[in-house]
């Protein structure tokens, strides 16, 4: 499934499988903060496990603050069903 908003996109992309199913989500939205986006997106799949890559300029990464991504991690942690 394909979406525009503004000037971002936002596509998601489902496979499902008995054994190992697929989820991927991708945007190129610009966000002071994605802590609420990936949260959002955790909490309709409910992983059991989750890659993030993060793309951007020198810039862009260094206003991502390291310890955001733990925080997101710790509470997905304690939030997932097992």
């Amino acid at each position: 499934m394909n979406a525009i908003l503004h000037e971002s996109y936002y596509t998601i992309h489902i496979t499902p499988e008995p054994e190992c199913s697929y989820v991927s989500f991708e945007t190129n939205a610009s966000l002071t903060s994605y802590s609420a986006l990936v949260r959002n997106v955790l909490r309709v799949f409910k992983p059991r496990r989750f890659l993030l890559t993060t793309f951007g300029d020198d810039e862009a990464l260094k206003a991502l603050a390291p310890s955001r991504g733990r925080l997101l991690l710790q509470k997905h942690r304690k939030n997932r069903r097992v």
